[in-house]
């Protein structure tokens, strides 16, 4: 991440400023060399590859997403405004957590290190040197809505691998009410979508009752009380509390 640097008095005009974070994951399995040496470049030997990427789609983008999607209901300006609302953090850690539980049952990965990369974004997400606007993190919702995309794709993710995914749920219901604003878009082309991807031509379920119930609630706007009453509820039906 490369933070806006306005300039400074003494400051050559070619000054950048990057986070601490500086870790570039690859295939070590790939190697036909040898190994290079290079600071922050990590061999990746112990899962498939497929993981680094899945992992960035599904936690960093899909919590970046919904970060943005709930801010942008509240008024916040830009993403660290976002994730310090203790209410928005909240479901964002939810449902990254409910992603990475998903990740780990996927690829055999260690579920306290995905953990920790959590609480790393998240911090990431508060720096405010870096200026990122809730507008744009949310923008172009029609790509970030796609099934195989980062909210989307961590939902179905969750299923199939039969981990909890109610908070992803949450995700997939604010991303409906932005995706519905778009021009062309309407409350009920955006929920066909979204339903589409997620529950397809199976009967009613669930899921697709608690997901119905989080779009309605958020069209009298987002209700923190009302949304977790939803989830636990939700929680008591299917045996998960």
């Amino acid at each position: 991440m490369i933070p806006a640097a306005p300039p400074e008095p003494g400051q050559p005009a070619t000054l950048i400023r990057v986070e601490p974070y500086r870790v570039l994951p690859y295939d070590a399995n790939a190697l036909k060399g040898p190994e290079p040496q290079v600071e922050g470049l990590f061999p990746v030997r112990d899962v498939p590859f497929a993981f680094y990427s899945d992992r960035k789609l599904f936690l960093h983008n899909m919590g970046h997403c919904m970060c943005a999607y709930l801010g942008e209901r509240r008024g916040y300006e830009y993403i660290w405004h976002a994730i310090g609302d203790p209410e928005i953090r909240a479901l964002v850690r939810a449902a990254m957590t409910q992603s990475a539980l998903a990740l780990a049952s996927r690829y055999g990965a260690d579920p306290a290190a995905l953990a920790r990369h959590i609480d790393d974004l998240i911090a990431r997400f508060g720096n405010r040197a870096l200026g990122d606007t809730v507008e744009r993190v949310g923008r172009d919702p029609i790509r970030k809505l796609a099934p195989e995309d980062r909210i989307l794709g961590a939902y179905r993710l969750a299923a199939e691998q039969g981990s909890p995914h109610s908070y992803l749920s949450l995700a997939a219901a604010v991303g409906t009410a932005r995706l519905a604003a778009e021009s062309g878009w309407s409350d009920e082309r955006a929920r066909a979508h979204i339903e589409d991807a997620l529950f397809g031509d199976a009967d009613e379920s669930e899921d697709r009752a608690l997901y119905r119930a989080q779009l309605a609630a958020l069209e009298k706007g987002f209700d923190w009380a009302a949304q977790t009453a939803l989830l636990d509820g939700h929680a008591r039906r299917v045996g998960a509390i």
